[in-house]
């Protein structure tokens, strides 16, 4: 079994990736409701709710320079207040990796800027999915 770096992985929107990130998750759910009688004798049961999926993320502020980049934290912050922080992202490693991502219609819920005495301005933020999250095949 060979081990996967999680350096690879990043947060993209088509060919370009979001701008310093240094750490980012997928989180997917499922919704279990009880549906549990008397007759189960004891042990809950559960109906397959809803879905749904974010991607945490987080990183060193940095100008990007002119580098082609998804979104800066201070683009993502402009879009959020605009309310057109809507985006289709992907969650999945660079190109000429032999291992799959994920993608999906999703929304940049929250950023947060953080800027403590002597440190580099750190950001932080969730992207929230409002469609079906796909699997992508990464050639």
């Amino acid at each position: 079994m060979s081990v996967i770096n999680g350096s690879g992985y990043a947060v993209w929107n088509a060919t370009e990736r979001l701008w310093s990130c240094d750490s980012c998750s997928l989180n997917v759910d499922v919704d279990l409701p009880a549906v549990t009688t008397k007759e189960d004798g004891g042990w809950e049961k559960h109906i397959n709710g809803l879905r749904k999926w974010s991607i945490d993320f987080s990183g060193v502020y940095e100008d990007a320079g002119g580098t082609s980049v998804l979104m800066t934290p201070a683009e993502i912050l402009a879009a959020i207040i605009a309310r057109t922080a809507d985006a289709e992202v992907a969650f999945k490693p660079a190109s000429g990796t032999a291992t799959t991502g994920w993608k999906g219609n999703a929304t940049f819920q929250s950023i947060k800027i953080e800027a403590p005495q002597e440190q580099g301005i750190k950001f932080s933020g969730t992207i929230v999915g409002n469609a079906p999250l796909t699997v992508v095949a990464i050639a």
